[in-house]
């Protein structure tokens, strides 16, 4: 599909929440401290949960204004890409004549958890389970708050697929804390076995690991 110069391509989606993605033209900055941004070369996905966002087909608008944007989270570098979950509204421009825009809303991407849940290792091999557990839990947490979303699965199967993540780390850490709490801290002990041993038989040899 190609660019539309009009947003009025939005207006059948009126109320839906809708994932925006393109690149920042041009930034105001509003009396209540959030901004509006225009960005360019748009793509539009209206958004269902359960399908992925890269199986929808865009909306492609050249441009498009995106309206309450906090600006503590705003990339004010020219081109900079941005992306989230916003809702398709209606606008009145200064001449009084109506527009479509996304409105934002509070919206979390769990891609960024996804990878993050897939990595085993960090780049010195050494394991790094609890730096993955931190960032699962902490997109876990925001998503109870903000819209969450996937790109390249659907969102409730990146919800659950996060969450069961988070709870097999858990208890993986939990059982290294309790074998590090358990373990014998100067290896086997030799004097009781010296002192139980019968003359003629040879000693019994230490048992490894757990009894």
């Amino acid at each position: 599909m190609k660019p539309s110069n009009t947003r009025s391509v939005l207006a059948p989606f009126e109320g839906q929440e809708m994932h925006a993605i393109g690149r920042l033209k041009e930034f105001r900055r509003q009396d209540d401290g959030r901004v509006s941004v225009c960005l360019v070369n748009c793509e539009l996905r209206p958004f269902n949960p359960e399908v992925a966002l890269r199986d929808i087909e865009p909306i492609r608008v050249d441009h498009l204004w995106n309206r309450d944007c906090p600006a503590d989270l705003i990339d004010t570098t020219m081109l900079a890409r941005m992306a989230g979950i916003g809702v398709v509204r209606q606008y009145a421009r200064a001449d009084g004549s109506v527009d479509w825009t996304v409105e934002t809303i509070d919206s979390v991407s769990l891609d960024a958890a996804i990878r993050q849940a897939s990595m085993s290792r960090q780049i010195d091999g050494s394991y790094n389970r609890g730096d993955r557990l931190s960032v699962l839990q902490g997109t876990l947490e925001m998503a109870k708050t903000a819209t969450p979303y996937a790109f390249h699965i659907p969102t409730t199967e990146a919800m659950r697929m996060l969450k069961r993540h988070a709870e097999r780390l858990q208890r993986s850490l939990h059982t290294e804390a309790l074998t590090g709490l358990l373990a014998p801290a100067a290896g086997p002990c030799t004097a009781l076995r010296e002192l139980s041993r019968i003359p003629g038989r040879s000693p019994a040899r230490p048992a490894r690991g757990f009894a």
